[in-house]
């Protein structure tokens, strides 16, 4: 389930940092997507599920890597590569 994560959280990083307005915009949107990955496993146990440290590690790779894919994508677009 590990690439699942990853996948997602990289879709859902390309596409937030894609829509931002600024470079602060881009930091904050992408602090928020992983708090909110964190914040999901840290309450899985109240719901009886398994919180996994690997799943967590998953999403942050994922909104990282998503991130980049949409820095690099706008600079292209900009001329700027």
């Amino acid at each position: 389930d590990k690439p699942a994560h990853f996948a997602a959280y990289g879709v859902f990083g390309f596409l937030a940092v894609a829509a931002r307005k600024s470079k602060r915009g881009a930091v904050l949107v992408l602090l928020s997507i992983i708090a909110y990955g964190g914040a999901i496993e840290l309450i899985q146990p109240y719901v009886n599920r398994s919180m996994e440290l690997a799943d967590f590690g998953a999403d942050v790779c994922g909104a990282l890597v998503g991130a980049a894919f949409a820095l690099a994508s706008n600079c292209a677009h900009a001329g700027k590569v």
